[in-house]
C-alpha cells in the first residue's frame, strides 16, 4: 500500500513518545527499605535524599508520569489516526475500484454507444435490404404477370393460328366446293369492262340480260372501282336501271353516297355506315342481294361492311331501319338495260336525279346467285388480272 510522508512523521512520533515513556519509567525505580533491629537498611545503591529532595524527585516523578499520560493519550491518538490512515487508505483504494468502476462504465457506454450505431446501421441495412427484396417481389410479380400474359399470348396465338388454319381449310374446301372458281368466273361471265368516266356525262349499258339477273332474283355484283374525284353535290353512281318513273322496289341503284357504298332498290335501301372510300385507291366492292333471306349485303376489299337498312312503311308514310328487305321487282314495261357510270331518274317533271362516276372500273361482274362470302374474300385478296392481261389471256 502507498505510505504518504505525514504517515511516517506519525510513525516517528510514536515511537519517540514509546521511547521517553521507557526512560521515565526506568528513572522511576523504587526501592524496598528494611526495617529491622539494626535500625532501616537501605539498599546499597540508593541515595539517600533529604525530605527536600524527596519532594522534589517526586514531582519530577509526578511531572515525568502526567508526561506519560500525556503520551500515551498522544499515542492513543495517534492509534485513532492510524486507524483513520487505514480507513482513508481504504476509501482511497475504494475511490481507485471506483475510478476503475467509472472508466470500465465509460468503456461499457462507448461500446453501448458503438453497439447502438451498429444495431442503428444494421436496421438501416434491414430496411434497405427489405426495400430491395420488395423491389424483387414487385419485378418478380411483374415477371410473372409478363411471364403469364406472354403464356396467353402464346395460347391466343397458337388458338389464332389453329383458328386461321381452320379458316383457311374451310375456305378452301368451300372455293373447291364452288362451281365457279377464280380463275374462271371472269371467263364464265362476258361483263368485263375497263371504263374511264370524265367530267362529261357518260354511261355504258350492259346487256338486258344483266336486268332480268337482278330483277326479283337473288344476286351478287362484284366491281374493282378507284374514283378520281367526288361530287360533293350528289352521289356518285357505279352501276343503275333506267326507268321512266322510279318505284318503290323497282329502280336498282348502286351508288356512293357521303363517299360510302349505297345499295338500293328504292324506299328500300341499305349503306355502309364505317367505310368511306378515298380519292386515288383501287378499291374491291360486292353489292349482293338474297332472296330467300331478304338480306342487302355490301363488301369493301373482301370484309362484309356494318350496314344500316331502311324500308318505306305504308302505315307510317316513310322509311324505317330494317334488316328485312323485299326484292327488286323491275316492271315489264320498265325493263331497260343496266348502265354503268350515270343515270338519269325523273323524280318530278323539274328535277332529275343523275349522279356520275369521275373515275374507273377495271372489272365487273354479274353473278346469279349470292356469291359465298368465303368466296368474295378469296376475290378481294387475289391478284385478278387487269383488262389487258385478261384479253391477253383470252387471245
Amino acid at each position: 500500500m502507498f505510505t504518504s510522508p505525514w504517515k511516517k512523521g506519525l510513525a516517528v512520533a510514536a515511537a519517540a513518545v514509546a521511547a521517553t515513556a521507557t526512560v521515565a519509567l526506568a528513572a522511576t525505580k523504587l526501592y524496598e527499605v528494611s526495617v529491622g533491629a539494626g535500625g532501616v537498611r537501605v539498599p546499597d545503591d540508593a541515595v539517600v535524599m533529604t525530605r527536600e529532595q524527596r519532594e522534589d524527585e517526586l514531582g519530577r516523578i509526578r511531572a515525568q508520569a502526567e508526561d506519560l499520560d500525556a503520551l500515551r493519550s498522544k499515542v492513543g491518538e495517534l492509534e485513532r489516526l492510524r486507524a483513520l490512515v487505514q480507513e482513508i487508505d481504504g476509501l482511497r483504494a475504494q475511490v481507485l475500484d471506483t475510478d476503475r468502476l467509472r472508466a470500465r462504465v465509460a468503456e461499457l457506454e462507448a461500446e453501448g454507444r458503438r453497439a447502438e450505431e451498429d444495431a442503428q446501421a444494421a436496421e438501416t441495412e434491414m430496411g434497405d435490404l427489405k426495400g430491395k427484396m420488395d423491389d424483387m417481389a414487385k419485378q418478380n410479380d411483374e415477371l410473372k404477370k409478363k411471364g403469364e400474359a406472354a403464356e396467353t399470348a402464346q395460347l391466343e396465338q397458337t388458338q389464332l393460328v389453329a383458328k386461321l388454319q381452320a379458316e383457311n381449310t374451310a375456305l378452301h374446301n368451300e372455293i373447291s366446293a364452288f362451281p365457279h372458281q377464280l380463275t374462271d368466273c371472269i371467263w364464265k361471265h362476258p361483263i368485263l369492262w375497263s371504263l374511264t368516266f370524265g367530267d362529261t356525262l357518260k354511261k355504258m349499258a350492259l346487256p338486258l340480260e344483266c336486268t332480268n339477273v337482278v330483277s326479283n332474283n337473288s344476286w351478287t355484283v362484284e366491281m374493282k372501282v378507284k374514283i378520281n374525284a367526288f361530287d360533293e353535290r350528289q352521289d356518285t353512281c357505279l352501276l343503275a336501271s333506267q326507268v321512266a318513273a322510279p318505284e318503290r322496289n323497282g329502280f336498282l341503284h348502286l351508288v356512293l353516297r357521303t363517299k360510302k357504298p349505297y345499295l338500293g332498290f328504292w324506299d328500300n335501301d341499305t349503306w355502309a355506315k364505317d367505310r368511306p372510300l378515298n380519292v386515288g385507291h383501287w378499291y374491291h366492292l360486292v353489292f349482293a342481294y338474297d332472296k330467300v333471306k331478304q338480306g342487302q349485303y355490301i363488301y369493301v376489299n373482301g370484309s362484309a361492311s356494318s350496314t344500316t337498312g331502311v324500308i318505306f312503311s305504308t302505315g307510317q308514310g316513310q322509311c324505317v331501319p330494317s334488316t328485312v328487305h323485299p326484292p327488286l321487282v323491275i316492271q315489264q314495261q320498265q325493263l331497260q338495260p343496266l348502265v354503268v357510270g350515270s343515270c338519269d331518274v325523273p323524280i318530278t317533271e323539274a328535277v332529275h336525279y343523275t349522279p356520275q362516276l369521275n373515275g374507273e372500273i377495271e372489272y365487273l361482274c354479274i353473278y346469279p346467285y349470292v356469291v359465298p362470302s368465303a368466296i368474295i374474300k378469296a376475290h378481294a385478296q387475289a391478284s385478278i388480272p387487269t383488262l389487258a392481261a385478261a384479253k391477253t389471256a383470252k387471245s
